[in-house]
């Protein structure tokens, strides 16, 4: 099972997200979108997982979500990896929020005590909405620059739980599942 752990977002906010990217899409550019249903906010991709193991994972995540209290991120600001000139990933940002960082860096030891390597690049939050395709031209780019900071989406987000998400690959995209849920603050009693 190909497995990672995240945040989701509110369907409703899944669905404002990828409207907020309309006039990219429009410009015609050869990206990959993803469906709004798969907008969420990676905070450790695990890869290819036994099934044994997916029991030890769900424990850990429900031990670590219980030490932290639920609260809001801020969603702002698009961009691109590695930048608009040879784009690989279009993203809206996420503000790396105190409770946020946390949060991932303690997932981040949990799943290292069960022999998962941790991310070796500095975590930078976002939400991924397309993906270039691999065989365009460089030029086929241009004008994003312009594009991208024309973006001004902005919401804040409840973060009460994470997930272990299941991904789906096919041809037409990937598809993403929970199959686990771990609630934030779940059995402490402050």
């Amino acid at each position: 099972m190909r497995v990672f752990v995240a945040v989701d977002l509110p369907a409703p906010e899944k669905t404002r997200v990828m409207a907020a990217f309309t006039p990219i899409r429009r410009a015609g550019m050869p990206f990959r979108w993803i469906e709004p249903e798969a907008a969420h906010l990676t905070l450790q991709f695990l890869g290819q997982v036994d099934d044994p193991v997916i029991g030890a994972i769900r424990a850990a995540l429900r031990v670590t979500a219980a030490r932290h209290t639920p609260f809001s991120m801020q969603l702002r600001g698009a961009g691109v990896f590695p930048d608009v000139h040879r784009p690989a990933v279009l993203w809206l940002g996420v503000a790396p929020c105190k409770p946020l960082l946390a949060l991932q860096s303690d997932v981040a030891r949990a799943l290292a005590a069960l022999d998962f390597e941790p991310e070796r690049r500095p975590f930078h939050p976002h939400v991924t909405v397309a993906r270039a395709r691999r065989d365009a031209a460089r030029q086929a780019f241009a004008g994003l620059a312009a594009l991208v900071p024309a973006v001004t989406h902005e919401a804040s987000i409840s973060v009460d739980e994470v997930h272990l998400m299941q991904s789906h690959l096919s041809r037409t995209g990937a598809r993403y599942e929970s199959v686990a849920a771990a609630r934030l603050g779940e059995g402490n009693t402050a």
